[in-house]
């Protein structure tokens, strides 16, 4: 049995060499050994007053006293020393010579049972070591697990080790579902095995592998870039392999637009080149480049050739163009080409007379801009172009003898002017004034009184007062009412007006003209029935229209869907009778039916657009129910149908209107109203049918009920008036708007 106080000599000699603080203590606690480094460690006076821990003193009452140790740890090196457990370890913190220190404490019991071994290792550096080690393994979670790219790893048998959350999202499980499977488990078995030879690659190579992946994913072709690397131990040991995919899809999608606007843009340079040698040899505008350093100018052989001259008969400088030009027009062509070269125009353009060979002048618009400066931003490169405006000019002088003839041609016009004098109650007018009124110039003397009696009583009372309004309440005065002449017979006026004021705001002058529309009024008239025999003409199209829709229909569904399903059938018949083993002929025959199912969906939707058979074969109720059915499908719309009673029968015509009406407002839902649900009622009463149609969106404005741009809600009025209908529309901003639609029963 070993016995700490006949330690031998060896034994104390191998205990100073260990760099820990070791010390032994008998039963009752007390220093019976204390190694090298121990000694250094806890010296007397090492603190004020500090007795040091040495042989002979009581370890465990003085480490209470200075409060060396811990309460708990004197506790557990007690039960070391009673024989209670074999062995006592503590890791602590406390402060020695000013300095922040962690020590490993050990209690051992000896063989012989009686007292115990101290060991106190200085571990501070471990410790920071393993707090470095926390942080950085900290650091490097939250980077793979926050990285934009998918992230694994795997061991030598292929099982996932570790994902990180794009993992998670890509696959759509959690990684506790995925930690410890084989690719197989988790990804269709063609993406799985394509993983997995990967893999195989790394492991073979002990090389990473750089490579561009596609599968599909959410209905989607993805576009991945793959690092797969090899993991290692510390002792270089192949442990398993890491892997980190970036989707690439929208850089790809980008790359291949980048590639074809490239190439269509190359296509276009070449093509508006071509364009520009086209229009360079036919346009018969001058084309001239000025080098201003040389004075050379070149024209372009179609303009010569306009003037009637020859390539070799005109000097390509300056100075010969300038001779071409009229005198007078010369002295305004250089001060405009001197401004614009000194910067104070951005272009150049000026209006000239050009001689011609024959002799003649010809009208010219000339038109240049710099388009090459030095370093000091002096002109170096001028070009424009010279265009034959002879024509416009001769327009231009027709224009203003026209404009002379229209001003004399106003004075003689059937338009009455009248001025008032609102403090002298003086009236004149016009010669035309007279002629309305049908008064005699010599005989007549104007007045307001006068005015006003000519008015027809019915209309007398209200004239005057917007008359009134007009001058004191500064309203405009422009309206239209009916004048008895001498003879008894009724003429239409329009009369407008203004007043003036003077300083004060006080109505001084009323100006205004008076003009004779009896005639245009009775072609009012006339235009409301010929509109009302165009809306019957317009209702007789429209009925033939939705029979030409429904037979188009018809057809298509019938004649153009059976010949695609043949060619289906046809080319499943080819397909099971030919070799398909090879992949263009394969992806050919895919390619094949994908155009075929295409053009099938086409035939339903275009059919179903022209004439939806359910209106046919239903009825109305049902093919409301499927209308509203796909809109709420098309939009995300919330609907609620209330037919009352539920079986109505209509006529074909009627029922056909109704339902183009109900079409036309469920499409005024969808772009405009910005609603999230629609009520639609349809209901049978006595005295007719009425259908409701109200969303909960942004509600129409009153001006854009009546707008002319609202061909939708006048194609419905339109509609109803045909069966003697009436329609209200009531928008409320921010609460929605209603839509309801009145037809009277037994109107055929």
């Amino acid at each position: 049995m070993f016995l700490f106080d006949q330690a031998n000599f060896n034994l104390k000699e191998v205990l100073d060499l260990i760099p820990g603080n070791i010390c032994m203590l008998n039963e009752e606690g007390g220093i019976i050994y204390v190694n090298a480094s121990w000694e250094n460690f806890y010296r007397p006076g090492i603190v004020p007053n500090f007795p040091g821990l040495i042989v002979g003193s009581d370890y465990l009452d003085e480490c209470a006293r200075w409060e060396v140790i811990s309460e708990e740890q004197i506790k557990g090196i007690w039960s070391v020393i009673n024989g209670d457990r074999k062995i006592y370890v503590s890791v602590y913190l406390c402060h020695y010579l000013d300095q922040e220190k962690w020590f490993l404490l050990k209690a051992v019991s000896p063989l012989d049972k009686k007292g115990c071994m101290v060991l106190k290792f200085d571990v501070t550096e471990k410790k920071k070591t393993e707090e470095k080690y926390k942080i950085n393994e900290a650091i490097l979670k939250s980077l793979i697990n926050n990285s934009p790219a998918l992230i694994y790893m795997k061991d030598m048998d292929g099982k996932y080790t570790h994902v990180n959350k794009v993992f998670e999202q890509v696959v759509g499980a959690k990684k506790e579902k995925i930690i410890g499977k084989k690719p197989y488990e988790i990804f269709p078995w063609e993406m799985a095995d394509r993983f997995v030879k990967n893999d195989r690659k790394v492991i073979g190579t002990r090389k990473p592998l750089i490579i561009e992946e596609q599968f599909c994913l959410d209905d989607q072709i993805k576009t991945f870039h793959c690092i797969l690397f090899p993991l290692r131990d510390d002792g270089g040991n192949l442990i398993g392999i890491a892997g980190i995919s970036m989707d690439i899809t929208d850089r790809k999608i980008a790359e291949e637009k980048l590639q074809k606007y490239k190439k269509e843009l190359e296509e276009a340079l070449s093509l508006n080149e071509e364009r520009l040698q086209l229009f360079f040899e036919a346009s018969t505008d001058g084309i001239w480049d000025w080098n201003l350093q040389t004075n050379e100018m070149l024209f372009s052989p179609s303009w010569l050739e306009s003037l009637g001259y020859q390539p070799d008969e005109l000097e390509p400088d300056f100075d010969s163009w300038k001779s071409l030009i009229h005198p007078d027009d010369r002295p305004k062509i250089m001060t405009a080409l001197n401004n614009h070269l000194q910067g104070k125009s951005e272009v150049y353009q000026c209006e000239n007379r050009i001689l011609q060979k024959d002799g003649t002048w010809r009208w010219n618009l000339d038109r240049g801009r710099v388009v090459k400066k030095d370093e000091m931003g002096r002109p170096l490169r001028m070009v424009g172009s010279d265009t034959d405006i002879t024509r416009l000019k001769k327009a231009e002088f027709a224009l203003r003898a026209s404009e002379q003839n229209l001003a004399q041609a106003q004075e003689m016009a059937c338009l009455g002017s009248w001025e008032m004098d609102v403090k002298q109650n003086s009236l004149l007018w016009s010669d035309e004034v007279y002629k309305i009124f049908g008064v005699d110039k010599n005989q007549f003397k104007p007045t307001f009184e006068a005015c006003l009696t000519a008015v027809h009583p019915d209309d007398r009372w209200w004239v005057n007062e917007e008359k009134m309004k007009g001058i004191y309440e500064k309203k405009p005065y422009d309206i239209n009412h009916r004048i008895v002449l001498p003879d008894g017979s009724q003429r239409i006026v329009h009369v407008k007006s203004k007043t003036l004021y003077d300083e004060k705001g006080n109505p001084e002058r009323v100006v205004g003209t008076i003009c004779d529309i009896t005639e245009k009024k009775n072609a009012e008239e006339n235009l409301k029935k010929s509109r009302q025999q165009l809306r019957d003409l317009s209702n007789k199209l429209q009925t033939i229209r939705e029979e030409d829709k429904k037979r188009i229909s018809r057809e298509i569904h019938d004649e153009l869907g059976q010949t695609l399903t043949a060619i289906k059938l046809d080319l499943t018949w080819l397909e099971k009778r030919i070799d398909v083993s090879e992949p263009s002929v394969k992806d050919k025959i895919k390619s094949i039916y994908s155009h075929i199912e295409n053009s099938l969906g086409t035939v339903r939707r275009v059919s179903t657009e022209l004439r939806p058979q359910v209106l046919d074969v239903m009825g109305f109720c049902e093919a409301l129910q499927w209308q509203a059915e796909k809109f709420a499908e098309n939009t995300s719309i919330q609907y609620k149908l209330n037919i009352e009673p539920e079986r109505i029968r209509l006529q074909p015509e009627l029922s056909t209107d109704l339902f183009r009406i109900f079409q036309e407002a469920l499409t005024n839902v969808s772009r405009h109203s910005e609603a999230t649900h629609v009520m639609i009622d349809f209901i049978e009463n006595k005295s007719g049918y009425e259908l409701s149609v109200r969303d909960n969106g942004v509600g129409i404005s009153c001006s854009r009920i009546d707008h002319t741009s609202s061909l939708g809600l006048l194609g419905i009025r339109e509609r109803a008036l045909i069966w003697k209908g009436h329609v209200e529309i009531n928008g409320v901003v921010g609460e929605g708007t209603n839509l309801t639609v009145q037809i009277p029963k037994d109107i055929k």
